[in-house]
């Protein structure tokens, strides 16, 4: 059986009204319009989508000043290619000119493999949507004069989230919702206001971190619901989360469990509390491959604010499942995909018929 070269593991019968698709792929002999992904968003209009091939090569840094949509392959995909849509940094920039301004508040990324994905200073950028990605740094990072408002960031794997209420910046954050993502030895920095509302993640270690960090830090009157903080310090004093609420949350094996420390507040949290997890080897690591489900038997399970399970499969955005092990913890973005593709006869005479298998699945 042959095995087809696709390089553009995606479906392309996904279709948004009104709107144009936009192919990138930057594999050699790749299949896409386009395969530089700044050309391709420099072409685009406000309201298109850019698929963005799975490559073993980056696709750079971008500048993006309209309303788009960017979908990648995944950042761990679980199919016959294997490869992750990589892209350096992301930047939202806003471009006055005269009386006119073009603005990228309303986009969304989807499956994408990213270092940083920020506004760029003296910009505005309001409703973005983060999914199902994996990221470096996320929010505003300190860029000057900078805004953020209503962005949803919900099942990432993140190392940071750097959402800048920043004094020496002048940049400001509001109506942030970070729910139910994984962060891997990751924080939350300078985050103010009861607007930001913290929610259904789970904090956790990366391979060789041997000791527990903070992951609230200069946090000031945020809300934190449902999280698990697994061998990740909660905080310590003031300088970590000031006056902040906590509620329904579970810290366990690490220096800082207690969440009313200083002069924060909260209830029905459980400090110092084994959270119970279906598959997990217990030694504080993220691993791909472990089931962060909680059992029938933990302390978290139907305990959120809301009646759902506390971390990530609580709440209103789950996290979407990944697959067979080792793939749990790597879901798809959110359009039909292309698992596998196969061509069942290696030579076909002049209109004869060619026999491909085609592997495709759901991935909503």
């Amino acid at each position: 059986m042959k095995k087809a070269i696709i390089l553009l593991p995606l479906i392309f019968c996904y279709l948004i009204t009104f709107a144009t698709i936009i192919t990138v792929d930057n594999n050699p002999n790749g299949v896409g319009q386009y395969t530089d992904l700044q050309e391709a968003i420099d072409a685009a209009e406000a309201g298109d989508t850019i698929y963005v091939s799975g490559s073993e090569t980056s696709y750079g840094n971008v500048d993006i000043s309209i309303k788009l949509t960017l979908i990648g392959a995944g950042f761990d995909p679980n199919n016959q290619f294997h490869k992750t849509s990589i892209i350096n940094t992301i930047y939202f920039k806003e471009i006055v000119t005269g009386l006119d301004t073009i603005n990228p508040s309303g986009s969304t990324f989807h499956g994408l493999n990213i270092n940083l994905i920020s506004a760029y200073a003296n910009s505005t950028v309001n409703n973005i949507i983060i999914s199902r990605n994996e990221i470096s740094i996320v929010g505003n990072n300190g860029s000057a004069n900078a805004s953020i408002n209503n962005w949803i960031i919900i099942n990432n794997i993140i190392r940071n989230a750097v959402i800048t209420d920043h004094p020496t910046t002048n940049s400001t954050a509001s109506n942030i919702i970070i729910a139910n993502n994984i962060f891997t030895t990751g924080r939350i920095i300078w985050a103010e206001g009861s607007s930001i509302l913290v929610t259904n993640n789970l904090f956790i270690r990366r391979e060789f971190i041997t000791s527990s960090s903070v992951v609230l830090q200069h946090c000031d009157e945020i809300i934190i619901s449902n999280n698990i903080f697994y061998g990740q310090s909660v905080g310590l004093d003031n300088a970590d989360c000031n006056s902040c609420i906590f509620s329904n949350n579970i810290s366990f094996n690490s220096e800082g469990t207690d969440f009313n420390y200083g002069t924060n507040s909260g209830n029905n949290n459980f400090e110092n509390t084994d959270p119970e997890f279906s598959d997990d080897n217990g030694d504080l690591i993220f691993d791909r491959a472990e089931n962060y489900a909680l059992t029938d038997e933990s302390p978290g399970k139907g305990a959120g604010t809301d009646g759902t399970d506390i971390g990530i499969y609580g709440g209103i955005y789950p996290f979407p499942p990944g697959g067979d092990s080792p793939y749990l913890n790597s879901p798809f973005p959110s359009i039909p995909q292309l698992l596998e593709m196969n061509i069942n006869n290696s030579a076909v005479i002049q209109d004869g018929t060619l026999n491909v298998d085609f592997k495709a699945k759901s991935a909503n």
